[in-house]
């Protein structure tokens, strides 16, 4: 009875670790990827967080044609980078402000 609880035991921690290294495989490529975008939108990203940078690439998304053929003002997804931070210049916690006015 011993033998199965810490096999179980050992499954599930290994089970945890494997989840814990694919999360930080995909942070990683999300990260990467960040990093490519803002180096083809040429923009100096400067003192702006990253994480409202991620959020505003987000919520820009929503110019890209999803919402209708009618709405796609990106040309590329570098576009979104450019419209996130001429945001977060004008208030470094828009993306913030933004969801909670829109009730998210």
């Amino acid at each position: 009875m011993g033998c199965c609880n810490s096999g179980g035991s050992r499954s599930r921690g290994r089970s945890r670790r494997i989840k814990r290294q694919m999360l930080k495989f995909q942070e990683f490529n999300e990260a990467r990827e960040l990093d490519d975008l803002i180096a083809q939108s040429g923009v100096d990203i400067g003192k702006i967080d990253i994480k409202q940078l991620r959020m505003g690439i987000n919520v820009e998304k929503e110019h890209d044609g999803k919402m209708g053929r009618d709405t796609d003002v990106v040309k590329n997804k570098s576009d979104l980078v450019k419209i996130a931070v001429a945001h977060l210049r004008e208030d470094p916690k828009y993306y913030t402000k933004l969801k909670k006015v829109e009730g998210e």
